[in-house]
Formats: structure tokens, C-alpha cells, sequence
């Protein structure tokens, strides 16, 4: 009789860890996985709903405080087919390495990938001048839910307190068109702001 109980004992204390093990894998009520995306009608006078032929698509943080944070906009008419997103997040290395570590993404991403073309440009935003390093790569892929030759350009511009990468794809075909219209839409974005800590009004 000692030992049944003995043994009982036993299997209810090794019942009783077994859930505390598996309880302290569960995730804690409140805690936020990032990427989120920041759902909900968010209000930005930065990056508005609607900027052109341009509509606003998912934004996503990647770290608490709204510090690394993505905005993507589509543009899908009968001139052009343009998926655009903008990265702002904070600089932990050099701009030549940034961008070196930028294209690498892009390679490993799409294996296959081809750089096209490569050049530096000044551009000009609220009265300051910024040096944009461009990257274009041609890959085979999924673009516009049909598989295609597709274009995707890389822009990266280092600002006094972080960086800002620009991404936009479109099919092979438009690629000269995707990047005017790509910088059409830098300009009436405000992408330069450095008082801006949110892209939303009402999240931090």
C-alpha cells in the first residue's frame, strides 16, 4: 500500500511539472510579437492614406516604440503595376555596410536575382539635400498574383538619426516607369521628418 502511494505521489508531482514546463512556453498574455502590423484606421499627416494613384497598404513595427517601423503602398492602374514600401529604422552601422547588408537581402531572397544597374543621386527633401543609393534587380517571381519577370529597386538614404529604404517592385517591362513613379511618391511623402518619433497619430 506505501508504495502505491509512493508511486501515486510520483506521477502527480511529474504531472504537475510536466504542465508547469509546458505553461512556462506559452505566451504571456499582452505580449506583442513583432513584426505587428498596426491595424486600424492610422492617421498620419507623414504617410497619408491615399497620395496620388497611390493607396496605403499594411504598416508594420518591428520593435516596441514604433522606432523600425514599414509602410507599403500600391499603385495598380493601367499605366503601371507598383507595389512600393518604405522602411524607417535606426542606424547600427555604416551606410556602405547597410547597403552592402540591403543588396545581400535582396540575393538571398530571390536566388537568381541579377543587378541591373547601380548609381548615386542627390535628392532634395523639405530644403535639405540626401544621397540615395540605388540598386535595381530583375528576378523571376510572383508579382501581381501572376508569375512573371519582375523589377525591384532599392533605395537607401541615410538621415542624421536613421535610415530610410525604399523598396519598389513592378514587372520587368515597367521598371523605367516604376522608378519615376516611385519617386513621384517620395515627394509627397515625409519621409526626411526628423521630429517625427510615430507614422501614426495615437501609437508610440
Amino acid at each position: 500500500m506505501k508504495r502505491l502511494c509512493m508511486s501515486l505521489r510520483v506521477l502527480l508531482a511529474s504531472g504537475a511539472l510536466s504542465v508547469l514546463l509546458a505553461c512556462a512556453h506559452l505566451p504571456v498574455a499582452n505580449q506583442t510579437i513583432y513584426p505587428w502590423e498596426i491595424a486600424g484606421a492610422c492617421e498620419s499627416k507623414n504617410f497619408p492614406f491615399q497620395v496620388g494613384k497611390y493607396l496605403r497598404d499594411k504598416m508594420y513595427t518591428y520593435r516596441p516604440g514604433m522606432v523600425d517601423v514599414s509602410i507599403g503602398y500600391n499603385r495598380y492602374d493601367q499605366t503601371i503595376q507598383n507595389a512600393v514600401t518604405f522602411y524607417l529604422y535606426p542606424r547600427e552601422r555604416s551606410v556602405e555596410e547597410q547597403y552592402d547588408l540591403e543588396k545581400r537581402n535582396i540575393i538571398y531572397a530571390h536566388p537568381g536575382s541579377t543587378m541591373i544597374n547601380e548609381k548615386q543621386i542627390t535628392i532634395q527633401k523639405d530644403g535639405a539635400n540626401y544621397q540615395a543609393r540605388i540598386a535595381t534587380f530583375e528576378y523571376d517571381g510572383i508579382f501581381a498574383r501572376e508569375k512573371q519577370r519582375v523589377c525591384s529597386s532599392l533605395v537607401l538614404v541615410q538621415l542624421p538619426m536613421r535610415y530610410f529604404k525604399a523598396r519598389s517592385s513592378a514587372p520587368a517591362g515597367q521598371v523605367s516607369i516604376a522608378e519615376t513613379s516611385m519617386f513621384e511618391l517620395l515627394e509627397r511623402v515625409s519621409w526626411a521628418n526628423q521630429d517625427q518619433e510615430t507614422v501614426c497619430t495615437g501609437h508610440e
